[in-house]
């Protein structure tokens, strides 16, 4: 869903004459690499922070591809709702898109908007654009 977040982030900040910032959370505490060797746990971190990159760029690119203004991203670490909220209160930004993923079950249920999206909605002051896809 992060792609098309992206795209129709484009669209509206082209519309508006603004830039999109992408940004992606890395939240490494749910990797315990203490009972590993250091290769291990570094070989883990930097598998994390390579995806983290690619995500980085496709997201950047696919904004450029849809015909809008992005700058080159940000990667921050920590708890994902978190690290949005601050980047978005630190950036004074004035609209956060966002894809939903929902892969979390409720009683069997697909949830409408996953976990971290339900924190950032519930958490800021900052009007949250939702692209669940298809």
């Amino acid at each position: 869903h992060s792609l098309e977040a992206a795209r129709i982030a484009a669209e509206v900040a082209a519309h508006h004459g603004g830039t999109v910032h992408p940004l992606v959370a890395v939240e490494y505490q749910y990797v315990d690499t203490d009972d590993l060797p250091a290769e291990i746990g570094a070989a883990l971190h930097e598998r994390i922070s390579a995806r983290a990159q690619k995500a980085l760029q496709e997201t950047a690119r696919a904004v450029r591809d849809a015909g809008g203004n992005s700058t080159d991203g940000k990667i921050v670490e920590g708890p994902s709702a978190d690290v949005i909220l601050k980047e978005a209160s630190d950036g004074e930004f004035d609209l956060i898109v966002m894809g939903s993923r929902g892969v979390s079950l409720d009683r069997g249920y697909d949830r409408l908007v996953g976990s971290v999206t339900e924190r950032v909605l519930h958490r800021t002051m900052c009007p949250v654009l939702v692209i669940r896809a298809a």
